[in-house]
């Protein structure tokens, strides 16, 4: 290619300038990102999602769990065992466990029962299944963002920020079917606009098994399917009915082959309403901007309210992610493209925001409730980057600078997270760990109290105490107490609770508020009020009946 055909090339936005740099960027971030996902795996704590996710994968059921809580002493093994593999329940017990809890999707459990059933029911090992879906969907963004830029460049672009987005490195370490729900979302995205753009019968087949594959991995792909309904309509109006048709028969099809789960989860959904009671409550206007902020910024750095004096970061952040949203309504270039990235972005948003208002709850704060938002997020900045490189030299070298600095505060963020055991959910800040690891450095054998109240927390503790380690679980009024010279602890305990343990305590004893010696020391962002009636929360993890033989 001569210099000027480059140049013209240039000029009319076909290529950027510093393709090359960028490319070497883009690769060098992928390469990190891909390490962020499968480094550590074991590390991270193994939250309460994740264990109600291995109780579903292993074939067991709720009513499982819940019948341990019968005022009885367990040892702590027993509660373990729900979440390993029983050779007495197959991949028919994993798909009878989740019409139980149809408001799940099966694909990715089935998927997740079947790698476990290959490579075991270690925590890392489980986890990286959900690594590799990270790793696949970094390159379906490569294919999205070539295929709504126009150019590798822009491919590369939207890959390298997909990578290293700090969000979803996170949900490609969980046992949970979110970063499955960003692949579909990125890969329905691309079939999308090749059908959109020459609607063949195999390009609408393969863009309805992508839909179909989206579907029976969540009811939150409905986002997906209604902002690509949206783009369609976009289609049409430019390119006549044919795109529209398109994607009205592939939606069509999928939503057949999908019928009888979805049948299943309507008429599951009333009976699981219940499930949702940890998201009533309102945030305070403050602490729901606060959150609002940290998360659209979490989609390229983690600013963790453990971390605060980092929040500066946000402010230009928030700053390219507002330009960007502007610039995709000035002087478009494929009007597709933007009701496509417009319409990811709004589509989880706007019903979560809604129902926070006529619920008067706190969906809108749940990240994974909103993962095709940030996908939207991520696409507005790479074609803003992309648009950039195609202008002039000076804004082309402000458009690369834009890059690798958005580019390195997901690098900053993965080395600055990679040592924290905590996820950066800040609504979810009980470190099971930490609070087994503070019985532990009791005197064994230890005696832990807890209530079906915090079943799934307790099944999560089960995993880090020590095997030796008795609880006496119950559901709604405490037993009595067993003898033991060396006291109990209460995990999570209600209100009520220990003022009734506090007058039981012997003459010499005393019930002590342990929590603060293992440092859980992360804000919670509901009213005061809201935080009062919530028990399970980390300034309340554990307390201890320190026996007056005991070293105070």
């Amino acid at each position: 290619m001569t210099r000027e055909s480059r140049e013209r090339q240039i000029a009319s936005g076909a290529m950027p300038r510093f393709a090359r740099a960028v490319v070497a960027v883009a690769l060098f971030a992928i390469v990190l990102g891909i390490g962020a996902r499968v480094d550590s795996l074991g590390h991270k704590l193994f939250w309460q999602d994740e264990a109600i996710s291995m109780l579903r994968i292993t074939g067991h059921q709720a009513p499982d769990l819940d019948r341990l809580f019968d005022g009885r002493l367990h040892p702590a093994t027993e509660l373990l065992a729900l979440d390993r593999l029983d050779p007495r329940l197959g991949l028919g017990a994993t798909v009878a466990s989740l019409h139980a809890e149809p408001q799940r999707g099966p694909l990715f459990y089935i998927l997740a029962r079947l790698w476990v059933d290959a490579f075991g029911d270690d925590v890392a090992r489980a986890r990286l299944l959900s690594a590799l879906i990270g790793i696949a969907s970094i390159g379906f963004a490569f294919l999205l963002g070539r295929r709504l830029g126009g150019s590798y460049v822009a491919g590369a672009v939207l890959a390298a920020l997909f990578a290293l987005s700090p969000m979803q490195i996170r949900f490609s370490q969980q046992i949970r079917e979110y970063e499955m729900i960003a692949a579909a979302t990125l890969a329905s995205s691309w079939l999308l606009l090749r059908a959109l753009e020459r609607p063949s019968t195999v390009r609408v087949i393969t863009y309805a098994i992508a839909l179909g594959i989206g579907i029976y991995t969540s009811p939150l792909f409905v986002a997906t399917v209604v902002a690509h309904g949206a783009t369609a309509i976009v289609a049409a109006r430019r390119d006549g009915r044919a795109p529209f048709l398109a994607w009205v028969a592939a939606t069509v099809a999928a939503a057949i082959v999908a019928a009888p789960w979805m049948l299943q989860s309507i008429k599951g959904a009333q009976a699981h309403v219940g499930d949702l009671d940890w998201v009533q409550g309102q945030f305070t206007l403050k602490s729901l901007a606060l959150k609002w902020a940290f998360n659209i910024g979490a989609v390229f750095f983690d600013s963790e309210f453990a971390r605060i004096r980092l929040g500066f970061v946000l402010a230009p952040l928030l700053l390219v992610v507002a330009l960007a949203f502007a610039s995709a309504f000035v002087r478009p270039r494929d009007a597709v493209a933007r009701a496509l990235m417009v319409a990811l972005t709004v589509c989880s948003a706007l019903p979560v925001i809604l129902l926070d208002i006529v619920e008067r709850a706190h969906f809108e704060a749940v990240t994974r409730y909103q993962m095709t938002t940030w996908i939207g997020i991520s696409i507005i900045v790479a074609l803003l980057i992309v648009r950039g490189l195609s202008e002039g030299a000076n804004l082309a070298r402000f458009a690369l600078a834009c890059f690798v600095f958005v580019l390195g505060c997901g690098a900053f963020s993965a080395a600055l997270d990679r040592p924290y055991v905590l996820w950066w959910d800040n609504n979810e800040h009980i470190d099971e760990s930490a609070v087994g690891a503070k019985i532990a450095a009791g005197t064994a054998p230890a005696l832990v109290v807890a209530s079906g109240a915090a079943a799934g927390n307790t099944l999560v503790l089960s995993r880090y105490v020590p095997p030796d380690t008795t609880m006496l679980l119950y559901g709604r009024v405490l037993p009595a107490l067993p003898a033991t010279p060396r006291g109990a602890y209460f995990f999570v305990p209600l209100e009520s609770v220990v003022n009734d343990v506090d007058r039981r305590v012997a003459p010499g004893s005393a019930l002590r508020n342990v929590s603060p010696d293992i440092g859980i020391t992360i804000p919670d962002l509901r009213s005061e009020r809201d935080a009062q009636a919530y028990a399970i929360r980390a300034e309340n993890a554990l307390w201890q009946i320190v026996p007056a033989t005991a070293p105070r």
